[in-house]
């Protein structure tokens, strides 16, 4: 029977309850493994890469520009204030919920600018 209480082995109930329980542990723990696998680290070594790119971009051209745009996941910001001596250029990395990296600078112009 589904309800018996014979020694004899387990009930269906049992079983039932068993392969429940079995599958909320393993989806519990199947999420949080999820978790590990997309750590922080490794969108702060994108971002790391990122921020090494934009800053050979302003190395390499002349005019240097506020600008704004988005990679994978990862949004970058480049703010640009220009007084006649220098550029102060701020950038900021960021996800829709944290902030990655902020990282500011001063360059002087190229020449003949």
């Amino acid at each position: 029977m589904i309800f018996s209480n014979s020694k004899d082995g387990f009930a269906l109930i049992e079983v039932i309850v068993s392969i429940v329980i079995l599958g909320i542990i393993l989806s519990l723990t199947s999420m949080m493994f999820m978790d590990l696998f997309k750590p922080k680290v490794m969108l702060k070594s994108e971002a790391v890469l990122l921020l090494n790119d934009e800053i050979n971009k302003i190395d390499a051209v002349k005019e240097i520009k506020d600008t704004t745009f988005l990679y994978k996941n990862i949004i970058l910001e480049r703010k640009v204030i220009d007084s006649s001596s220098f550029y102060y250029i701020t950038i900021t990395l960021n996800t829709r919920d944290s902030n990655i990296i902020f990282f500011e600078t001063f360059i002087k112009p190229h020449e003949g600018e």
